[in-house]
């Protein structure tokens, strides 16, 4: 690929909307007012034909903040009075996979009952069964469920994508990925290694043969945990995930491929950084080309997910972040828990 190629790839999510989407939220806490709020907000200022019209926490201050923080007209106690008497066209359920997952799955259910295309926060669930179950739901109420794997949408992991999609790496043989995540997460290993199993999914565009897994952890918050994955055409994976530090740092993946290199950094936290992601691109020559991103992560990755999931309604078409294929994310998942020994498995 030539440079001329390279810098004409699309690089940006682009999504075209037909027509205004009712959208409701069940579960209105911590991601979801720093995350998928401030998205669709910020995506209401470009004219993205969306309206939040409902709000469902069972917390009242949540519901509070919802109403007069977020200008969200109706909160309810209950979701499913939500759905009975608001009608959404789609449900963003951001509730926890962990700590409310019983309900988790009982939103997903109401959703589906109610006919409405769902948005549902990564991880999928709890457990194998769980994210069986609500993919089964929303299969048998005719509907989309998209999860929202937002780092797939991340300025620096979309242009490796789509690099790698046009050829610029030529067949890839090796991805490698580190990240560093806050100290203060329980169940880091299903909360952030469900966006390393996910990524390398994608990235390489297959499921892998093998996976195994190693981890120190102190008994509280701190992990470092290192995958080792094969794929079935030979290209291995390592990826190594750690909440070692009291503070989000960067994000890096590397992409060898036969005929080029690609070295990305995101930046979670590119508003303390205020440093933009990049992607470098490496030819077997040694010509070096910086390709810069040209949104943020935070909250943008989020507004593309749900736009993802509207289009796809709109063209008939499955979300790139489908039940089906996330169920093969979780599958990989809960065998590196396997491997590590955890949740019982």
């Amino acid at each position: 690929m030539t440079v001329d190629e390279l810098v004409k790839v699309e690089r940006h999510p682009r999504f075209q909307l037909q027509r205004r989407w009712r959208i409701a939220l069940i579960g209105v806490g911590g991601i979801a007012q720093s995350a998928h709020l401030p998205a669709y907000r910020k995506g209401q200022s470009w004219g993205i034909p969306i309206d939040i019209v409902a709000a469902a926490d069972v917390d009242e201050r949540r519901r509070e903040q919802a109403y007069r923080l977020w200008g969200i007209p109706a909160v309810y106690a209950d979701f499913r009075e939500m759905l009975d008497k608001e009608r959404p066209d789609v449900v963003d359920i951001t509730l926890h996979w962990q700590r409310h997952a019983e309900d988790k799955l009982a939103a997903v259910c109401a959703a589906a009952e109610h006919r409405c295309h769902i948005l549902l926060q990564k991880p999928m669930a709890a457990t194998w069964e769980q994210c069986v179950a609500m993919a089964e739901a929303a299969k048998r109420a005719g509907v989309l469920l998209a999860v929202n794997q937002n780092a797939r949408f991340a300025p620096t992991f979309f242009a490796v994508r789509r690099l790698i999609e046009a050829g610029a790496v030529g067949e890839p043989f090796a991805v490698l990925l580190r990240s560093d995540f806050p100290n203060r997460y329980e169940g880091m290993v299903h909360d952030f290694g469900v966006h390393t199993m996910d990524l390398l999914r994608w990235f390489l565009g297959a499921t892998p043969t093998l996976v195994a897994a190693t981890a120190h952890h102190d008994g509280h918050y701190r992990w470092c945990v290192t995958f080792v994955v094969r794929f079935p055409n030979g290209a291995v994976a390592t990826a190594t995930d750690t909440t070692c530090m009291p503070f989000a740092t960067e994000w890096r993946c590397e992409v060898y491929g036969t005929e080029a290199n690609l070295l990305g950094v995101e930046r979670y936290d590119d508003a303390v950084t205020m440093e933009p992601p990049t992607v470098r691109w490496v030819g077997v020559d040694g010509t070096e080309v910086v390709l810069r991103g040209t949104y943020r992560y935070v909250p943008d990755a989020f507004l593309w997910a749900l736009c993802d999931l509207l289009e796809a309604a709109e063209q008939g078409r499955q979300p790139l972040c489908n039940a089906d294929d996330n169920l093969q994310t979780m599958r990989l998942l809960f065998d590196a828990e396997r491997s590590l020994g955890l949740n019982g498995t």
